[in-house]
């Protein structure tokens, strides 16, 4: 009886070791949402999802040409539609973007954590975003 009192609870941990992580997307805070996590806010009916980051920003210990960039790809499901964008971590270029405002509610990348140090590889799967979400209306 303790065998099968032990393979169940394995089991019921590994099986929840392969869901997704949701966290609460906050209004007027920042979230903070790793590589491939979801943030949800059922008040608002919004989901925010991290599809991908590219960390090109020049690495603690190095001396650059330039600061670099960090771009965030996100996917965002609203009770009307759905988009996908980009936000960067550079406010110095008009082409990159740092905030965007979509039906009403304002998305700003604050961060992309950890930053980038020479000679030390980040995983990506500890790599976060800070986002900013706000009511513009």
């Amino acid at each position: 009886m303790k065998n099968i009192t032990l393979i169940i609870a394995v089991v019921i941990v590994l099986a929840s070791c392969n869901k997704e992580v949701s966290n609460t997307l906050k209004v007027g805070e920042i979230t903070e949402i790793k590589l491939r996590e979801e943030a949800n806010n059922t008040q608002y009916g919004l989901s925010l999802r991290v599809v991908s980051i590219d960390d090109s920003r020049c690495p603690k210990g190095v001396i650059c040409v330039w600061e670099g960039n960090a771009s965030v790809q996100l996917h965002l499901k609203t009770k009307k539609d759905e988009y996908n964008f980009t936000l960067d971590t550079n406010r110095s270029r008009p082409n990159f973007n740092n905030e965007v405002t979509i039906e009403g509610f304002n998305y700003q990348l604050i961060d992309v954590l950890p930053y980038p140090v020479v000679d030390k590889k980040q995983s990506k799967k500890t790599i976060k975003i800070l986002i900013n979400n706000k009511i513009t209306n």
